[in-house]
């Protein structure tokens, strides 16, 4: 095969730019038919199945048989320097988590205000606005909504039909915080607009008393959780109540959100939906209002993705801007920690919480949250830029795209200033990230991969892509990094122009599934999966920040999210952005805050 030469990103003329994403096809397969291709898998001819796939997603001749110029980068470290925001307010992030929750609160979400039309237009989800005047007014207490809660895991649970929410949590745990909640209450000190609020954390951040697992059936028998990642702690310090560890796609290496060792987490929009992974348990929690956060994590659209299919607020923050201190993920360099949450001011709160600090090096800027009033004016995002790579943005289904279309005339009408892109090399971009994170997975996990006995304990979807993953070339991993040097050049351009990039979140909605799918040995379905991530894998491979919010609904009733990616250490822009239009889009009754399954922990059930 002949060699490509690229020029280097430096010398390519946008203008000629040709979109060439790919949409991969490859065989569904579960059931025995699933199973055959795993045993298949351990075989010594394996390889010959392995080089004919692996040659179908573009993989030798983008890494073998090209020539790119740049140097590798191994990293998503900024390569945008931070020089503050416009109407943002700087929060010290080296404050305690007490204080910096009293500065959001008090100089950015102007809980003390009177309630906007806005708010009063989310009546269906509760947020932490609700709990809060519930708690203060009396109208209910936090040991009120903890057993509520229970009641819902419980019944569910004792019907046989498990929500599957959850990997782990323990009745006496979650009873014996919202007590201590209830006192304070009582007794006039509540330690902050938080206590008593209900939170989960994904299954491989560690949030004691309860083990890690990642989604599997094996780790927490080998690691042990020794306290609470700096995230928990600080949603800890200020009374906020732990429900447990959220459930989530095993190792987080998938995108629908199915885990047969713990259940596929019910979609509360459509229970034969996938909720979305592989931060899925938050995703669908949030979605169906049984609390109002959950701390997720994002590699490849792992928050917003199921943000997307559950009609939730997520932010994927800039690399570095959140720490991985006690956590089982913590050393892929395209993955981050961020906030699933209800709506848009309750994900820049649990984002203060969670920026406690940032880069070892000291090098993270100062958190920042946008400056909000309550009564903007006409054009309150005036002087912004957004910009939009049309047959990207279009490689969608009609409703999706008719209904992020809409998002970009409501971000017009804010005063946003629309400007035509092109991003080069989208293809490249998409393998390298394929790459990358499988790579780092089969890193991360190689001593269960070694042991045979553990890697047999593994779902059935997770074992056929490592078993593809292992294989992979060390030239492969190095040009991969390169193609990574190539688009921080592509990307940088184009964002010196613009502030952020907009797209839908996800193409389509969130699509059904047939029972084999989600019942053992699982399903694979390459397809579905590289055109669930068709437009997440840029901000993580780059460390961008990027938010997804609920638009609209299809023609099902099934929520479209749309995209906003920016600048690094930008997220006070993103935010003021996201918050804007989800106000457009509640007063023009476009709204995603009723869901099919709506639990509301404030009324008695």
């Amino acid at each position: 095969m002949e060699i490509r030469k690229l020029a280097p990103a430096e010398e390519v003329d946008p203008d000629e730019v040709k979109y060439e994403l790919r949409a991969l096809k490859s065989p569904v397969l579960n059931g025995w038919k699933f199973k055959l291709m795993l045993s298949f898998s351990r075989s010594p001819f394996f390889f010959l199945l392995r080089n004919k796939v692996v040659k179908d997603s573009g993989i030798p001749q983008a890494l073998q048989w090209t020539e790119i110029p740049e140097l590798p980068l191994f990293t998503s470290t900024p390569f945008f320097d931070y020089s503050g925001e416009e109407g943002a307010t700087v929060i010290d992030p080296n404050k305690g988590a007490s204080a910096r929750l009293d500065a959001s609160i008090q100089h950015i979400l102007g809980f003390k205000t009177t309630p906007t039309s806005h708010e009063k237009s989310e009546k269906n989800r509760v947020t932490i606005k609700d709990y809060h005047r519930a708690y203060t007014n009396g109208d209910c207490s936090p040991l009120d909504v903890a057993q509520r809660i229970i009641r819902v895991l419980s019944d569910w649970e004792k019907s046989g039909r498990s929500l599957a929410w959850f990997i782990s949590w323990d009745e006496n745990e979650i009873i014996r915080q919202a007590t201590e909640s209830t006192d304070r209450y009582q007794r006039g000190k509540p330690l902050s607009v938080l206590d008593g609020v209900p939170f989960s954390v994904k299954d491989s951040m560690d949030a004691l008393p309860y083990k890690s697992t990642a989604g599997t059936a094996f780790l927490s028998e080998s690691r042990r959780a020794n306290r609470d990642s700096s995230s928990v702690a600080s949603l800890k310090a200020v009374g906020a109540v732990l429900l447990g560890k959220a459930n989530m796609h095993e190792i987080g290496l998938g995108v629908t959100g199915a885990n047969v060792n713990y259940g596929t987490p019910v979609n509360a929009w459509g229970q034969n939906r996938y909720p979305g992974g592989s931060s899925s348990g938050s995703g669908a929690s949030v979605g169906a209002g049984l609390c109002p956060f959950s701390i997720g994590a994002d590699g490849g659209g792992s928050i917003r993705v199921p943000s997307s299919f559950n009609g939730c607020v997520g932010l994927k923050t800039t690399a570095e801007r959140v720490p991985h201190d006690n956590s089982v993920q913590g050393e892929f360099s395209v993955g981050v920690y961020g906030p699933i949450a209800g709506c848009v001011e309750d994900a820049m709160v649990l984002y203060s919480m969670m920026a406690a600090k940032g880069s070892t090096s000291g090098s993270t800027p100062p958190l920042a949250l946008p400056t909000l009033d309550p009564n903007p004016g006409p054009k309150p995002l005036a002087g912004l830029k957004m910009g939009i790579y049309t047959e990207w943005f279009e490689h969608s289904v009609v409703e999706v795209v008719d209904a992020c279309k809409k998002a970009v005339t409501f971000l017009e009408a804010l005063g946003v200033e629309l400007v035509q892109i092109k991003i080069p090399d989208l293809e490249l971009m998409r393998i390298s990230h394929t790459v990358t994170i499988t790579s780092e997975m089969l890193n991360c996990y190689r001593l269960a991969v070694e042991d045979k006995k553990t890697f047999r304990r593994m779902t059935a979807d997770v074992q056929l892509s490592l078993a593809f993953t292992k294989d992979n070339l060390a030239l492969e991993y190095v040009q991969a990094q390169r193609i990574r040097r190539r688009m921080s050049v592509h990307f940088k351009k184009i964002l010196e122009n613009v502030d952020f990039i907009v797209t839908p979140s996800t193409p389509i909605t969130a699509p059904k599934f047939q029972a084999a799918s989600v019942k053992s040995p699982g399903e694979t379905n390459v397809g579905l999966t590289s055109r669930i991530m068709r437009f997440v894998f840029p901000a993580n491979s780059l460390g961008l920040p990027a938010i997804s919010l609920p638009v609209g609904k299809d023609s099902e009733g099934m929520p479209i999210g749309f995209q906003i990616m920016g600048k690094h250490w930008q997220e006070a822009t993103l935010l003021k952005a996201a918050y804007h239009l989800e106000r457009m889009i509640h007063e023009n009754g476009k709204n995603c805050d009723n869901p099919n399954l709506l639990i509301n922990p404030l009324k008695p059930t």
